[in-house]
């Protein structure tokens, strides 16, 4: 599998999570959060890292994807729903990436809203 074939199936599978969205639903009640170390990263004593959170944050309510969840958290709604994978391995892998294997509980958990904040991965 090419890195085109490889990315538009990536690119496939995020929209077919994202069906459910509509306008008349503007708050996401079920956010899917894929990205690298940024996104979620567990502890790693080798390097010193003891959080289970996006790195570069100095607490988990600090980090990029609770930020993000708080502020798309209407004042009178409850917080969505959140699923955070790292997918590290496809920014590295991304031909041999098994998307239906590796994203299956992503896929089941059936998001509203999908964020993927790593800009690495679309690089050419």
């Amino acid at each position: 599998m090419n890195r085109r074939t490889s990315l538009s199936l990536f690119l496939l599978l995020g929209l077919s999570f994202a069906t459910s969205l509509s306008a008349a639903a503007p708050t996401p009640q079920k956010i899917l959060f894929l990205g690298n170390s940024i996104t979620k990263h567990g502890p790693k004593a080798d390097i010193g890292w003891t959080g289970n959170w996006g790195m570069a944050a100095s607490a988990e309510d600090k980090d990029y994807v609770h930020l993000v969840t708080k502020g798309l958290t209407k004042t009178d709604a409850p917080a969505p729903q959140t699923f955070v994978q790292n997918i590290a391995e496809f920014e590295r892998n991304y031909a041999t990436f098994d998307l239906a294997t590796k994203l299956k509980d992503a896929a089941n958990f059936a998001p509203t809203l999908i964020i993927l904040p790593s800009a690495r991965m679309f690089r050419p």
